[in-house]
């Protein structure tokens, strides 16, 4: 069924589910309930009849043992969720994978029904349907970060490459040395050096943007140990035009993580990034992802599109 909102909605029995449904989907449904016995019923109202009579006390659990371990966490995950309809982004962020199939495959064509498709309805599941498996299948384990006591000295850098021999993407590892800089020491420097600069008039923020200007950012720079840079310098017109967020929203959303970092250990960004879309708080960089780039905008030979970035 599709609803006429861009958002997800949901459905409130799996009778209205069902009904949505055509009878030859029906008979597809009903027969992967049967197993190799395919079911005789042709009118509507059996099929739906039959299915509903499957999906209710212990032959709802044995259909959902009869599931994958992936599909299993996909159909618990929902049912013990804040909300009725499949996370991919948040599941493959826990989990790695998508379950195959999972609720997400009813968009491929040619359609190849499976089980899970029982649970979902356009990746909805219904909430007498969510309610009944919630009673039964164990809560999912939250996802945790993973500290480091030591900081390795090298990491892992995966990428993909173009095989064209094998006609397919490659992935291949290359081992990168790890430089550890404390910056301790760095920003009790740099908080005093910050401070006789604005003693000095030469630093100020705007009564609009409450953010320094470029001027007093070019007189701080030198005074930096090591210097840096401002990622988010510059708002007001020139931020609406580079569709990024508001910042006050990011740091709220960082500093709730940094909350949960353990103190003295370390944690890698992605790990952290990880962290962050499987158990919020929401963190959204850009409202204009195509804009995104890497090097210069105007040369898209040496300009770097990444869509499939961890936060974006």
């Amino acid at each position: 069924m599709a609803y006429p909102s861009n958002e997800p909605q949901s459905i409130p029995t799996l009778f209205d589910a069902l009904q949505t449904e055509t009878v030859d989907t029906l008979k597809e449904q009903a027969n992967l309930i049967s197993g190799s016995e395919q079911t005789r019923l042709v009118r509507k109202a059996n099929l739906i009849e039959f299915i509903r009579q499957c999906m209710v006390g212990e032959n709802l659990q044995a259909l959902w043992q009869r599931l994958d371990t992936l599909q299993q966490a996909a159909v618990a995950e929902t049912a013990h969720g804040p909300n009725p309809w499949f996370d991919a982004d948040r599941f493959i962020a826990k989990y790695g994978r998508l379950p195959d199939p999972g609720p997400a495959h009813e968009w491929i064509y040619p359609r190849q029904y499976s089980l899970i498709d029982l649970f979902f309805f356009d990746e909805i599941m219904p909430e007498d349907l969510r309610q009944r498996v919630k009673s039964f299948t164990p809560k999912p384990e939250p996802a945790r970060l993973s500290p480091l006591s030591e900081i390795p000295g090298e990491w892992a850098l995966l990428y993909e490459e173009w095989d064209q021999a094998a006609k397919k993407k490659k992935v291949y590892r290359n081992m990168v040395p790890i430089t550890c800089r404390l910056t301790e020491r760095s920003a009790i420097h740099d908080l005093k050096a910050v401070l006789r600069l604005i003693d000095a008039g030469k630093l100020a923020v705007s009564d609009k943007t409450r953010q320094p200007g470029g001027a007093g950012l070019k007189a701080m720079t030198p005074l930096l140990l090591g210097g840096d840079f401002y990622d988010d310098s510059g708002y007001g017109d020139d931020q609406k035009k580079r569709g990024l967020t508001a910042v006050a929203k990011r740091r709220a959303a960082i500093n709730q993580v940094l909350k949960h970092c353990p103190p003295g250990q370390w944690i890698a960004v992605n790990d952290r990034f990880r962290f962050m879309r499987v158990n919020g708080p929401k963190f959204e960089i850009t409202r204009d992802l195509e804009s995104r780039y890497v090097n210069e905008p105007m040369n898209d030979m040496d300009s770097i599109h990444c869509p499939d970035w961890m936060l974006l």
